[in-house]
């Protein structure tokens, strides 16, 4: 596949619920945007791992796939700005160390039910991280204890348990350690 479409920019793939691997070969390297939704039948990522170039990656109830995070092999992609995992069943912690590249700006973790922790190692070299979004992480009751990514300008929750929007509301007991960050949105 790599050699047919050598200028194809984006790539999505949607419901393709028998697709069972990437096509062999990988993908083309000239893919900066991927989406990959409701694929549940997609294991593992594409030979070679993902796109050299790629700067977006968005993930949507594929759970196996996402299962399978630590042979991604994101933290080699220099290129990668942003992340977005929504509706993947069975994550409780995230990010695993190493996981991300220190290039991404933008992580959106969304309706992440079972998301119960925020890992601080898999945070804590992510020097260009802006802006995080919590959206729907219902098991999620608070922060890392060692705090956000210094360089975060964006912070937004929304839907999450309430536990933890007590915890972020100024006063609460994270508020010291995200009082900093510009912009915060509490829905």
């Amino acid at each position: 596949m790599p050699s047919l479409l050598p200028s194809l920019t984006e790539l999505s793939l949607f419901r393709c619920t028998k697709l069972k691997s990437f096509p062999e070969g990988g993908l083309p390297s000239s893919i900066e945007k991927l989406k990959i939704a409701l694929c549940d039948g997609i294991e593992s990522p594409p030979e070679g791992g993902f796109p050299s170039n790629l700067k977006e990656l968005h993930i949507w109830g594929c759970d196996k796939l996402v299962a399978n995070r630590n042979n991604w092999g994101l933290g080699a992609l220099p290129s990668l700005l942003s992340l977005r995992l929504e509706s993947c069943k069975g994550v409780e912690s995230f990010p695993e160390e190493r996981l991300l590249p220190s290039s991404l700006n933008s992580l959106q973790l969304l309706y992440l039910r079972q998301l119960k922790s925020l890992d601080y190692k898999g945070l804590q070299h992510l020097s260009s991280l802006t802006e995080l979004k919590l959206w729907g992480c219902t098991e999620l009751h608070y922060l890392p204890e060692e705090g956000l990514p210094s360089s975060l300008e964006h912070l937004e929750l929304w839907d999450c348990h309430h536990t933890l929007v007590q915890r972020c509301q100024e006063g609460g007991e994270d508020w010291p350690m995200i009082s900093h960050i510009p912009k915060i949105k509490i829905h």
